[in-house]
């Protein structure tokens, strides 16, 4: 989090990956160094989930297309 502070981000989405369909709950995060993980989501913000219901992009000699 050091890093993404010092680089000046002060909130994230943070999401899961696409293994699953629907793979659950998404959060918003306020980073603030020191605090506890529990301390870092944002109460009031809007919930969201991911869908993955696409195919991923296809590997191509060793590049996505």
């Amino acid at each position: 989090m050091y890093r993404q502070l010092a680089g000046g981000l002060t909130t994230a989405h943070v999401k899961h990956g696409s293994a699953n369909p629907i793979g659950g709950e998404n959060v918003f995060v306020k980073m603030r160094w020191g605090s506890l993980p529990e301390d870092l989501k944002l109460e009031n913000a809007p919930r969201t989930v991911k869908f993955a219901l696409g195919e991923n992009p296809k590997r191509r000699q060793g590049r996505y297309p």
